[in-house]
């Protein structure tokens, strides 16, 4: 009467579909740690302009030749607009997680490992830009 066959089984639940989703899964992952060591990247390459550029200017401002009176608006538009950036291949990432759950059939994490790295991340930004602003 209610007898599930077991051939019926098999056509119901393909393990490649369970793999794939995996496999995406983690590609998803890698991608957004990718991302995550690229802008902390460049915020070092920030940091470095930053105070290559503020040497110049004392160097400029001694001589009479300085064009502005500050020299860290390059690193701080470098900093600022890599973490706009950031802001929303992070959220990408987050619509692509609970997208790739909702196919899996199963709840996603309330808040990834990897979505709280970038939090970090961008918080990191966030306190380099305040820095440069404030010095």
């Amino acid at each position: 009467m209610g007898t599930i066959q077991p051939e019926k089984i098999e056509e119901e639940f393909d393990p490649r579909i369970d793999l794939a989703l995996q496999r995406t899964e983690l590609a998803l992952d890698r991608t957004q740690l990718a991302w995550i060591r690229t802008m902390i990247g460049i915020y070092g390459a920030s940091i470095a302009l930053d105070k290559g550029l503020q040497l110049l200017h004392e160097a400029r401002l001694e001589s009479g030749k300085a064009w502005v009176r500050s020299s860290h608006t390059l690193a701080m538009l470098l900093c600022g607009v890599t973490s706009t950036i950031f802001v929303f291949v992070t959220l990408r990432y987050w619509s692509d997680t609970r997208r790739l759950a909702g196919l899996k059939g199963t709840p996603s994490a309330l808040i990834p490992p990897v979505f709280v790295t970038s939090l970090l991340t961008f918080l990191l930004g966030l306190v380099l830009f305040l820095l440069m602003l404030t010095s």
